[in-house]
């Protein structure tokens, strides 16, 4: 897998991102982490093939629906 060493955000950047979200620093360090987790080729961006390694998504069989709305 690629380089993972932007695996943490500073503390500027959380408390930015909690501004503009309303988000707890609990739940945007758990959101980021789950996104550098799916986004494997490390480019910043969720592909389609990152969204359908998602299990949960996955076995829904309105799977390739929700996707395509992600990616429009």
């Amino acid at each position: 897998m690629g380089n993972k060493s932007s695996l943490f955000l500073r503390n500027e950047e959380i408390a930015q991102i909690q501004e503009e979200t309303g988000f707890t620093p609990n739940q945007i360090e758990r959101l980021y982490s789950r996104f550098t987790s799916l986004d494997r080729n490390d480019c910043g961006t969720l592909s389609r093939e990152d969204l359908m390694r998602i299990p949960e998504l996955a076995i829904n069989p309105l799977c390739e629906r929700i996707v395509h709305s992600f990616l429009r």
